[in-house]
């Protein structure tokens, strides 16, 4: 039995209403402060029972065959950008990158930013972004050093090597320069933790001198933000949110000036701005969910007065664009696979890539010259390993630049291939799968699913799940709705009135991997993070026996309560995805499935979920909460584990290594459930 007296959660019913409805949340208590005595001694409990269930020299060494198939002294390969090539490498043994350039290809390195100096002595680090100025001689770069995503700037003199004395904190990640090279955009976060305004600042103010706000987003359903254009003519101020934007823009050469509108806000409409001889081009969906690409006269904010450049297209989501002086490249996806094809400016189409496997996993990369004559783009599939590739408009020939090196791996050892899975109304899902050529038979099965705001998980390489495929495991990916894989549709399919799709495509992929034979029911562990994590748990909660374990990371389990909190960031901008539960229709739905509200006494698959303590994201309470009621409830002795990174926030732990460490301790419990050793 593994339901020990130690990890009994203490219960203090908190009666809630709304709607008429009432819930008793007997674990309510644990959004208490982290500081708070009772939380802290559970968490830490909580950890210790992990370590005394999962075998630590097995978890030692999976981390070590983690850590084996990292390439210790890597780099990137320099790409250019204006006089430096800039690229980023690791030294053997050390967590974070070194941030480099060198004045042309031949030029002597110089380290701009080393993380690992930075991250000294510090538990948890991220760096935001790192933007260089204009002139290439000053560096602005965003700190992290508790996993809460509230940022601190820094500016850095290149030539020197010194700090300057100018900080600009309470900032979230992005920057923009003006041409000046001395003033800059930000934005700053609000008490809930929301980026709603943008600040400029000049450098070397006189002391004292406040940033100046010059955009603010007063609905707490938007966020604020900053870009350039591609072309170095404007800055874009932002406000965003989950299908909606509004873009406004100022000249980079004039820091004076107060910002214009692009176009109006118009809900359900999203449009990404950029520039080049006077028009915006910009991909937009107010005629068609897949994007049409449009050019408008700057200054003109009537969407009527647009030229069509690209028309929109049931088969093909104009996914995302990127512009240069005599042309710009569409990444698209048809039939849930990218596409990469080169235009001319009156939409002309000159050049699509071509692809080799079956499924895999393309877009550009580090294109950061306007007047570019060649494309950086990488590719990789589930068993082709990286490349960085170059294509020549001129010569039309595309160059290897890179081919990552993985130690101890043979892809002609692996295949992948694509299966569809019919679902409860019969829409096929589209499910990309990986195994080892000599694995025959049913196998255990690790299924994976994100299912959430249009993204999309492509069937890229990951040598992070070697260690399973090399066992035998199958791993798969359901690529179900509330992605974007079949065109932005396939997203609308899988939010609000309609998120119970996902779940029940998640689940449909796993009958269809069973009735093709690579796997049998009960031997299925499901994987998803954070809007994932609620995938894996509300389709266990479908149908538990259907399944071996259930594997959470940072998992959105507690939607309800969550979702009725305005006070956490990230709530209202998530109206737009799931619904507001203060009417009671949003409520009804949601709470039919959110996972914590619908455990009962029953079996249930083996769990193990994480989580973040300073979580801004998915709060540290919602899997804290949704193991004790799992644990509670369940009428199986199974296990019911929750590990949480006391350092971390939603990406978990920081660096190239220790990140290894988490995903060694899911490894083992799934070795675990599945009766493993670390041979077979």
């Amino acid at each position: 039995m593994f339901k020990m007296k130690g990890l009994k959660a203490k219960e203090i019913e908190e009666k809630l209403e709304i709607h008429g409805d009432k819930r008793v949340d007997e674990f309510f208590w644990m959004k208490n402060h982290p500081e708070d005595k009772d939380v802290m001694e559970h968490l830490k409990k909580e950890n210790d029972f992990v370590s005394e269930v999962l075998d630590s020299e097995v978890k030692d060494e999976l981390y070590r065959e983690l850590k084996g198939r990292k390439i210790p002294n890597e780099s990137s390969v320099p790409a250019k950008d204006g006089d430096y090539y800039y690229y980023v490498r690791f030294e053997k043994d050390k967590e974070y990158a070194i941030h480099c350039r060198k004045k042309g290809q031949d030029g002597d390195e110089v380290i701009i930013l080393d993380e690992n100096e930075l991250a000294e002595g510090k538990e948890y680090f991220s760096l935001g972004s790192l933007e260089v100025s204009p002139n290439d001689e000053l560096m602005a770069y965003s700190c992290d050093t508790d996993g809460s995503e509230v940022y601190t700037f820094f500016f850095k003199d290149l030539k020197t090597g010194k700090i300057l004395k100018d900080k600009l904190e309470n900032a979230y990640t992005g920057l923009s320069w003006y041409k000046d090279n001395k003033t800059v955009l930000y934005t700053i976060l609000d008490d809930s933790q929301r980026p709603y305004a943008v600040m400029q600042y000049t450098l070397g103010e006189s002391e004292g001198a406040e940033p100046r706000k010059i955009y603010e987003v007063d609905n707490a359903e938007y966020f604020a933000g900053v870009d350039t254009s591609s072309d170095q003519k404007f800055l874009y101020l932002s406000a965003y949110g989950s299908v909606t934007n509004e873009t406004w823009y100022v000249p980079s050469e004039d820091s004076s000036q107060k910002p214009k509108l692009v176009l109006p806000k118009k809900r359900g409409v999203e449009y990404f701005p950029e520039h080049k001889d006077g028009q915006f081009f910009m991909l937009i969906n107010d005629s068609h969910p897949n994007f049409r690409l449009i050019s408008l006269s700057v200054g003109e904010t009537d969407v009527k007065e647009a030229k069509e450049v690209i028309s929109p297209s049931d088969d093909c989501f104009l996914d995302q664009g990127s512009f240069f002086k005599d042309f710009f490249v569409i990444e698209a996806k048809v039939k849930g696979l990218s596409q990469i094809n080169f235009h001319r400016y009156n939409g002309e189409s000159f050049h699509s890539m071509e692809f080799p496997d079956e499924v895999y996993s393309a877009h550009l990369s580090e294109n950061y010259e306007w007047e570019a004559q060649t494309v950086r783009y990488k590719y990789s599939s589930l068993k082709t390993v990286p490349q960085t590739l170059e294509y020549e408009l001129k010569t039309k020939k595309t160059n290897v630049l890179k081919v990552k090196e993985v130690p101890h791996f043979n892809s002609q050892d692996y295949e992948c291939q694509r299966l569809w899975a019919s679902s409860h109304d019969g829409k096929l899902i589209p499910v990309s799968i990986l195994k080892k050529k000599d694995v025959e038979g049913p196998r255990p099965l690790v299924l994976y699913g994100y299912g959430a705001y249009g993204v999309n998980i492509d069937p890229s390489f990951d040598d992070e799940i070697l260690p399973l495929v090399e066992r035998g495991f199958v791993y798969a990916i359901a690529h179900v709705r509330g992605s974007a894989t079949l065109g932005r549709p396939w997203y609308l399919d899988g939010k609000f009135f309609n998120k119970k799709n996902s779940f029940y495509d998640f689940q449909a992929a796993a009958e269809c991997l069973i009735e093709k034979g690579f796997t049998k029911k009960g031997e299925i562990c499901l994987s998803g993070g954070s809007a994932g994590g609620l995938l894996v748990c509300a389709t266990m909660n479908l149908c538990p026996d259907l399944y071996k374990g259930v594997i959470g990371d940072v998992p959105f389990v507690d939607v309800v309560t969550t979702m009725l909190d305005k006070s956490l960031p990230l709530t209202q901008m998530e109206y737009e995805e799931w619904g507001n539960p203060e009417e009671k229709d949003y409520y009804d739905y949601i709470k039919s499935y959110s996972p914590y509200d619908n455990i009962e006494k029953r079996s249930y698959p083996h769990v193990l979920l994480t989580a973040g303590l300073n979580d801004p994201r998915v709060t540290y309470w919602e899997p804290m909460k949704f193991v004790s009621r799992l644990r509670k409830l369940r009428t199986d002795d199974g296990h019911s584990l929750l590990y949480t990174n006391l350092d971390g926030g939603h990406a978990g732990a920081s660096g190239r290594y220790e990140a290894l460490k988490e995903i060694s301790l899911q490894y083992s419990f799934i070795l675990k459930i599945f009766k493993k050793d670390l041979s077979s």
